[in-house]
């Protein structure tokens, strides 16, 4: 019980930072209840490319050229859109999202859509000084993809020697 009040608690806080977003998740239950479906995040693929060669990972078999990637402000409009039609998030991945360079401008732009904005990574690459670009950038929350509790198994998996230390790092910064 006391685990689940402490995580309502940072619920609260967490939504009392961002206007607006207690509203319409209610109204957007209140839709859906009424038989009105809602749209309530948005999966971005921000760039296929990444610096990893996961086992289980696809996304380098799309071979799209960086030219051809979505700009910010085709970001911009897409995460409007979605906004218009319930969506209260926007997710980013990849690939391994934190290659793009333009990524703090992507997740503004999310923020000036008015969504939540969430990351998933494998943490390559992921400073303090890179978490704090983004951080003031809007991003929300980040989700990390751990492969295993131990290094030597995710560390394999992932194809980099030493990943699963530069990403405990990344979840402590």
């Amino acid at each position: 019980m006391r685990g689940a009040l402490e995580r309502l608690r940072q619920n609260v806080r967490f939504v009392r930072r961002r206007p607006g977003v207690a509203a319409r998740a209610i109204a957007n239950v209140l839709a859906v209840r009424a038989g009105r479906p809602r749209l309530r995040t948005i999966d971005f693929d921000v760039t296929n490319a990444c610096p990893l060669k996961c086992a289980q990972c696809y996304a380098a078999d799309f071979h799209m050229p960086r030219d051809r990637e979505l700009t910010v402000e085709e970001f911009a409009r897409v995460a409007g859109e979605a906004r218009r039609l319930g969506a209260l998030q926007a997710n980013l991945s990849g690939g391994e999202a934190l290659v793009r360079r333009d990524l703090p401008a992507i997740i503004a732009a999310c923020r000036r859509a008015g969504l939540l904005v969430s990351m998933c990574t494998s943490g390559v690459g992921l400073t303090p000084q890179r978490l704090s670009v983004l951080a003031q950038a809007g991003l929300d929350v980040i989700i990390f993809s751990v492969d295993a509790s131990d290094a030597a198994t995710h560390d394999k998996n992932r194809g980099v020697r030493g990943l699963h230390a530069r990403v405990l790092d990344g979840i402590r910064a």
